[in-house]
């Protein structure tokens, strides 16, 4: 099962690599982006103990959250899925400390658990 999830975590990062930023046009001398389209972003949970966020959904002070270790981040889709993108958003799952590690593996664990999940602004490429 450790394997499968490491060669799924594997997948998921070789695709973000490879999802490349948006190419920016010229136009007479000066840049401009192409017309604005709904972007789609994929949830990344991240199951912690403690997490600090500002009033603007960004780490405090800049300080990671105080992760579970072992703990194997959890995605929301995987590349092929509809609903996949190379841009994701961070939700930080926040359980007790007595929590056995992966014990939540999918997004619908998480949103069934009943544990807080602080939304972030943070997203990731």
């Amino acid at each position: 099962m450790v394997k499968r999830r490491k060669k799924q975590l594997k997948k998921v990062r070789a695709a973000k690599k490879k999802a490349g930023t948006v190419k920016r046009l010229k136009l007479k001398g000066r840049a401009a982006r192409p017309a604005a389209k709904k972007v789609k972003v994929a949830q990344e949970y991240q199951v912690v103990y403690s997490v600090k966020l500002t009033p603007k959904g960004k780490l405090a002070g800049g300080k990671d959250p105080k992760r579970v270790p072992g703990q194997f981040n959890i995605y929301d889709s995987v590349p092929g899925m509809k609903k996949y993108s190379a841009i994701w958003q961070f939700n930080y799952v926040i359980v007790p400390r007595d929590y056995v590690a992966n014990t939540l593996r999918s997004e619908r664990d998480c949103l069934r658990s009943g544990y807080p999940i602080k939304k972030s602004t943070v997203f990731e490429n």
